[in-house]
């Protein structure tokens, strides 16, 4: 064998071998194999006629499954199946009476589409039960058109979804951590992305945008949060109701190393365009960011180990590097530099080896009576409160949900006043492109007419290339495939392939190429009815919230510096209280992020609101990362129950929430103005770090506060 032929097989192994440790794997191969088994069994007993609707039953289902393991994964099963079922049958039995369809849908809608308010995972039930509603309405019309029972239709999708849940439900319980180990790989490639923002912070270059960096920053921090929310229901479904030990065990040490690694990368000592400034002639933050980077390539790494189920790295850097890095700091406060930054450098010095030791030892967290807080209601009375506290037009779920139900209701009626043939593909249409925020909405409005007219272009080249029906089969189930492995990541590749697989999977019982015209013309229609929704139909502008948004962000973070304070008197805890406070405090601030990328991209008449928002924005990342830098530094007995530096936290906390109230009634006027002593306490360099870290959060308030009038202006 050749040198040439065994590096072929090399990279194909690599290239194997990466397709195995995607997070995407082990969904695709289960639909790939789910929708080989359907087209196995329609075209072997001769039921092609039925291989549409049993396929959609076993997207539908597959869109709206949890990331449930076990027993609980069978529960969710069965509650989508019977909803699933119950729909279908709804459907097939209201379409003769277009008046009660009508009222059906738009009740059903607003319910279902209410229920994302209450819990993710119920919400991800309703979508797929609208969608499988849908569906059900393509089916029934194919049927009609090929002379068949319409009643087999209900059944053949609740078939096929049956197949998929069976199917899912059997390779959770071969493989219950798998979910587990890819949201952990996840989190970890994120804190690497994140850290890798940071350490381009300490680049020694005068023309830095600062301000941009920290927007980054924010954006890579929220990916960051998403990651650990994931992590953390996926280990919440793994652990229920069973003891941590082995693998399940190791999984949650890894999860809160992750957390407490986030705390420390997101800590802020002091402003870096000043440490640039005076620090600009030495090499002491070049020595700082390569740190980093290297810490960045050890979290990489981790990420890498867990998706190939290899063992946890090491992660030993090069010692020589900290050293290098010491030294430097050694010789720049030979200079007499300002005494605060001294102590600014000492904290991150100290920070930056806590952080490595966290990454060197990832499984060495206690978590011995540690408990994971559960989103999901306990019971059904929570449940009914949190889907009453969102039925008012306040609310963004209950604003979107009146949007989708006018959609599907107006796509409805045109298409039974105009009489088409394939007019369902609007409802189709709408209700996928109908987002909560307009620039959300027009994003997949856009992608969907690309991912569209790719598909029909396809669609009408395999008819004319591939008339042959087994090869034909082979591609609906690719395509199949294709959409689940893009749905995601690349919405017009995936929806390019769902409608390769429309005109092929019609091509099977009629006709693929009657399908085309009306598919193209029919998401036209839909798209331009989702985005008179929006405007029209309780517009929810995501500017209007921007206050109601920020003030959120200042309350979570004023309880977050409170437990902060507290485990300065009682010692470090990661305790579910201190990490509830934590996690709230940074859900707020990328929820904050995602509001203001929103903004950007509405309509122009916004544009006013822009530069404060984006200014608020970064006063907010820098506010949560001066609270985090005191957090990472947490231990015992620091100060006492009637420290006047308590005192100072609880003032500075005191101060978040007034400003918080202030951003909710507009009353700026009535802040009182902060203090004007310093508070700095004269030893204890972990109390001075405490005390400039308060004043640093103190010039963040006075800047909201001068944003104030601007971001709650009309």
């Amino acid at each position: 064998m050749t040198a040439a032929n065994t590096d072929q097989i090399a990279d194909v192994r690599g290239v194997f071998s990466r397709l195995i440790a995607s997070d995407r794997f082990a969904d695709i191969l289960r639909v790939s194999l789910s929708l080989i088994g359907v087209a196995a069994f329609c075209f072997l007993a001769g039921r092609m006629h039925a291989i549409v609707a049993l396929m959609l039953g076993v997207i539908a289902c597959a869109l709206a499954e949890p990331d449930d393991s076990g027993w609980r994964r069978l529960g969710s099963l069965i509650v989508t199946l019977i909803c699933f079922s119950g729909t279908a049958v709804i459907v097939e039995l209201l379409d003769d009476y277009p008046p009660l369809f009508a009222l059906g849908l738009v009740t059903s809608t607003f319910a279902l589409s209410m229920l994302g308010a209450v819990s993710a995972r119920w919400g991800q039930v309703a979508t797929g039960t609208l969608i499988l509603a849908v569906y059900t309405m393509i089916g029934m019309e194919q049927q009609a058109a090929g002379g068949r029972d319409l009643v087999s239709t209900p059944l053949y999708l609740t078939c096929g979804a049956v197949w998929y849940g069976l199917f899912s439900l059997a390779w959770s319980m071969v493989a219950p951590m798998n979910a587990v180990r890819q949201a952990l790989a996840n989190l970890f490639e994120a804190l690497a992305v994140q850290v890798a923002c940071v350490a381009r912070l300490f680049e020694p270059y005068r023309e830095t945008d600062h301000g941009e960096a920290r927007l980054k920053l924010a954006a890579a921090n929220s990916k960051s949060v998403a990651a650990l929310n994931v992590a953390r229901l996926a280990l919440l479904d793994r652990l229920w109701r069973r003891r941590r030990r082995g693998d399940s065990e190791e999984k949650m040490r890894l999860y809160f190393a992750a957390q407490d690694i986030h705390e420390r990368i997101h800590s802020t000592h002091y402003p870096h365009e000043e440490l640039v400034e005076v620090f600009f002639h030495s090499d002491l933050l070049f020595r700082c960011g390569h740190l980093l980077q290297l810490q960045a390539g050890a979290l990489r790494e981790l990420a890498a180990a867990l998706r190939a189920r290899s063992p946890l790295p090491k992660g030993e850097m090069s010692r020589a590097a900290f050293l290098d890095a010491r030294e430097a700091l050694d010789l720049a406060c030979r200079n007499d530099p300002p005494a605060h930054l001294v102590a600014a450098l000492n904290g991150l010095m100290g920070n930056v080896v806590a952080l490595q030791n966290a990454i060197e030892r990832p499984l060495s967290p206690d978590i011995a009576g540690q408990i994971l807080q559960d989103p999901d209601p306990a019971t059904f009375r929570e449940a009914f409160v949190r889907l009453r506290n969102q039925l008012t037009p306040r609310s963004g779920w209950f604003r979107h949900a009146v949007r989708l139900s006018a959609g599907l209701l107006l796509g409805y009626l045109f298409l039974k006043l105009a009489r088409l043939e394939h007019g369902h593909w609007i409802m189709l249409t709408t209700l996928l492109v109908g987002q909560q925020s307009f620039g959300a909405t027009r994003r997949r409005l856009v992608e969907r007419v690309i991912g569209t007219v790719v598909g029909v272009v396809a669609g009408w080249a395999v008819l004319q290339l591939v008339p042959q029906q087994p090869l034909q089969l082979a591609v609906i189930v690719l395509a199949g495939v294709g959409f689940f492995a893009w749905r995601r990541r690349r919405y017009p590749a995936a929806t390019a392939m769902i409608t390769l697989f429309v005109i092929l999977g019609f091509e099977q019982i009629l006709s693929g190429y009657a399908v085309i015209g009306p598919r193209l013309f029919d998401t036209l229609i839909g798209v331009a009815i989702a985005l008179a929704m929006f405007y029209f139909v309780l517009p929810d502008w995501k500017v209007r919230r921007l206050a109601d948004c920020i003030a959120g962000t200042l309350g979570a973070n004023a309880r977050y510096l409170r437990c902060i304070a507290g485990q300065y008197v009682s010692g470090r805890a990661d305790d579910l209280a201190y990490r509830i406070a934590r996690r709230d405090a940074h859900n707020a601030h990328a929820a904050f992020d995602v509001l203001v990328r929103d903004i950007l991209g509405e309509p122009r008449y916004t544009a006013t609101k822009t530069d404060a928002a984006l200014h608020a924005l970064g006063l907010a990342y820098n506010l949560l990362s001066y609270l985090s830098a005191m957090g990472a530094h947490r231990a015992a007995g620091v100060m006492g129950e009637g420290d006047p530096l308590r005192c100072g936290v609880e003032a500075v906390a005191a101060r978040l929430e007034a400003l918080a109230a202030a951003y909710r009634n507009g009353d700026f006027a009535s802040l009182v103005p902060p203090s004007a002593d310093p508070l700095v306490p004269q030893i204890g360099e972990l109390r001075r770090l405490i005390a400039q870290q308060l004043e640093r959060v103190t010039g963040v308030c006075t800047a909201l506060a001068a944003l104030g009038p601007a971001l709650r202006g009309d």
